[in-house]
């Protein structure tokens, strides 16, 4: 819905054409649970997982932390590169396992850099998305814009995958409550 805002606001590369195309790069990406599968096998024995990402991909990075942690009990949690680097990447140098989102645009070279000095200070990294070396990619020719949408589907495959890897019903996820008492 933001990216059909933000286009008709001005040209953010959404426009007919992106988004008839869009679909069809959703299915490729459910056409394709392996590259998560094989996340879900390195995530199979942490008990912890950083997501991060920039940008437009932030809130992906963030659904995606959710619904590992909702359908997994592996304590996960997002957070923005520069929440990241603006003190809690002192918990690299334990091994920390950490998921990176990025999409070719602005901040994909920041989000690439950023894995790498999370590796050099002892993190355990993967990358997800159209960039070089990713564990969880999907199609480089979506527009930024809709980048979000292909990475929380490639996202609920991994949690759907390390929940029947550890032997977790994710359709009922222990002390999950739709509605909450206010």
């Amino acid at each position: 819905m933001f990216a059909l805002i933000a286009q008709a606001v001005g040209d953010v590369g959404f426009g007919p054409q992106a988004r008839d195309e869009l679909p069809g790069q959703v299915a490729t990406v459910l056409e394709d649970p392996a590259p998560a599968g094989e996340v879900a096998g390195w995530l199979a024995g942490q008990t912890k997982l950083v997501a991060v990402a920039r940008g437009l991909l932030y809130g992906a990075a963030a659904e995606a932390a959710l619904k590992v942690e909702e359908t997994t009990s592996l304590f996960a949690t997002g957070y923005s590169a520069a929440d990241l680097r603006h003190g809690p990447i002192a918990v690299a140098s334990t091994h920390l396992p950490v998921l990176a989102f990025a999409h070719p645009g602005p901040a994909m070279a920041d989000l690439v850099e950023l894995a790498g000095d999370l590796r050099n200070r002892g993190a355990d990294v993967r990358l997800a998305g159209p960039v070089s070396g990713s564990a969880m990619p999907w199609p480089a020719q979506a527009p930024e814009v809709a980048a979000p949408v292909l990475a929380v589907v490639r996202a609920q495959q991994l949690a759907l995958a390390l929940a029947r890897r550890l032997g977790r019903d994710p359709d009922q996820p222990a002390g999950l409550n739709k509605i909450t008492a206010t």
